[in-house]
């Protein structure tokens, strides 16, 4: 059968990572999880996952700044990103945005809202990159 995707969930708070992972797990995902960017940027270049889940709120390096990395970055500059983010915080959508976030998530959620979104930007990211080689 099919491998299940692999999602990265980078939030410092145990609680919100928690239930993320718990969501998403139900929903079929494989989850890892680090609590700071800077672990993360570790985490994803020593084994890829297939999306990235990011709070924009993290010791050390941002989320923002988290974004802007991994697209600067070869490997990774079509990892799908799921920001999230304060309620109603319209400047952090659009900064989300402008670091290269795919899509974008205002706490707090449902959980379906949230298993529907990933599943959005995975999509997405499957056609946009085919895997299969171009006919000549």
């Amino acid at each position: 059968g099919m491998k299940p995707h692999t999602l990265l969930i980078v939030d410092d708070d145990d609680t919100v990572a928690e239930m993320l992972e718990l969501v998403l797990r139900g929903a079929g995902y494989e989850v890892r999880r680090a609590a700071s960017g800077e672990e993360a940027l570790q985490q994803i270049y020593k084994n890829l996952p297939d999306a990235l889940i990011c709070d924009v709120l993290l010791p050390g390096i941002d989320g923002y700044t988290l974004c802007k990395r991994v697209r600067q970055h070869p490997l990774t500059k079509t990892l799908p990103i799921l920001m999230l983010t304060a309620q109603g915080d319209i400047s952090a959508k659009i900064a989300g945005f402008e670091a290269g976030a795919n899509d974008y998530l205002a706490k707090p959620f449902e959980p379906q809202e949230l298993v529907y979104r990933v599943k959005n930007i995975l999509a997405r990211t499957t056609i946009e990159t085919p895997t299969t080689p171009v006919q000549r």
